[in-house]
Formats: C-alpha cells, structure tokens, sequence
C-alpha cells in the first residue's frame, strides 16, 4: 500500500457507520486511526474487527487512545479500580456488543482477544507527511541511551488542549493532529496542531484529515475550521 495519501481518522467510539463511510468513500488512501475505536457507540467489536483487518493488511496504522489504555489496564492487567472507571466511561456497551456481561471471566472471549492484539499493535505516535499523529496530543518525547526516541509519560493519550500546553514538535514535523478532546468544530491550534474530535459517535458530526494536504472531508456537511491561539482557546473553555 503506497503512503503517498494518508487519511487521519479521529475517535469511532464504536461507530460502524463512520468507518464504512470512510473505507468506502477513500478506498485507495492509507489509515491512520487516532485511537478510541471502543466504548459509548453499539458496535464497539465490529469496529475494532474491521480495523484490525486493515491493520494486518497493511493499509492502516492505529494509535493507542485512553480509553483503550482504560480497557488493557482494566482487562488484562486486572487492575480492579480502573476496570470500574473505564466502565463509567462506556466500556458496558463495549462489553455489550462483545455479547459480554459486566462481571464475567473475560479469559478466551474475544474482547480478550482483541485488547491483547491492541496493546501489541496500537503505537504511540505516528509521523507522516512531516505531521505527527497521536491519539490526544503531542507526546513528551526524550533520548534512550543509544540516542533514540522514546516517549516520556502518557501525554499522548491523556492531555487536552483545553488544559495542558503542546510538547514541542520533533525535528521534521511541522505540526501534529490529534482526537480525544471534543469541539463543536475542528481546530487549528496555533497553526500548527489540528483537533478533529466533534463528539460526534451518535450523529452526522465527523471528519477527518487527508495528508499531505491538509485537506478536511466532513461525512455529512462542510465543518468550518476555527483558527485559534491558545490562549483564545484556554479563554473560549472557560467561558
């Protein structure tokens, strides 16, 4: 699959719709999903099914979202008290649609399946086009002994816009695009970071972003961009 057109998909939240739509109307382009494929929406399973085929097929990538960390954490690692926070937070209807009951040994099920092979294959970040792509926001990025990359704590998946500053780019991005925090529109962020999450996994509300140009696609109606700063922003959420 050439790479020369990349799709940045935000947040499904277990909406089938928005990823037919998208395999559908951008059939030659390479995915990158933005991570929180599950919970809130009914089709939670189907969702992550249909990603994960893409992903083994080489025509996407997939970034890890909080609320698949939420599941791992709570799933796999049995951690008791995040299990029962990402419950809260709509992981019953991704049970739900694992034809899963809250309180149940989740050993051999597929949802089991399905987190082991996220936690496998889901990545931090991604760089495309000279644009970095994570889940919430920029990662805190540092130095391995051997010179390396690596990331520093769990900005990527847990930060927002609305109350943390942006890391620094890396050399060679020129700006980076995330999901995780919900706007009535896309923003761009001091030129330079674009916020596609709409909140919109029940309704006609979602875009995504082609690279390299830059270019938004709405699935139901043109969503017009809102340019602002961040202290403009800071100011508009507590307004």
């Amino acid at each position: 699959m050439h790479r020369d057109k990349i799709l940045v998909v935000p947040d499904l939240h277990g909406n089938l719709h928005h990823l037919k739509w998208v395999v559908e109307t951008f059939p030659a382009h390479f995915y990158v999903f933005l991570g929180d494929l599950i919970d809130r929406g009914p089709e939670s399973a189907s969702v992550v099914q249909k990603v994960r085929a893409l992903v083994d097929f080489d025509r996407a990538e997939l970034c890890l979202g909080n609320h698949e960390d939420l599941a791992i954490r709570g799933i796999l690692d049995g951690q008791n008290e995040v299990f029962y926070v990402w419950i809260a937070n709509g992981g019953l209807a991704t049970l739900r649609s694992y034809g899963l009951q809250q309180l149940r040994d989740f050993r051999g099920t597929e949802l089991e399946e399905d987190l082991q092979w996220i936690r496998e294959h889901a990545l931090p970040y991604v760089m495309h086009h000279h644009a970095l792509i994570a889940h919430a926001a920029r990662p805190r990025l540092g130095h391995t002994p051997d010179g390396d990359l690596m990331v520093i704590g769990d900005h990527h998946i847990w930060d927002r816009p609305t109350l943390h500053d942006l890391q620094p780019l890396p050399a060679g991005a020129y700006d980076s695009v995330h999901g995780h925090t919900p706007f009535a529109h896309p923003i761009v962020l001091n030129n330079d970071a674009y916020f596609l999450d709409l909140g919109g996994f029940h309704s006609d509300r979602f875009v995504v972003l082609e690279l390299p140009s830059r270019t938004l696609h709405a699935y139901h109606q043109d969503m017009q961009v809102q340019h602002m700063t961040a202290g403009e922003l800071m100011e508009d959420s507590h307004a």
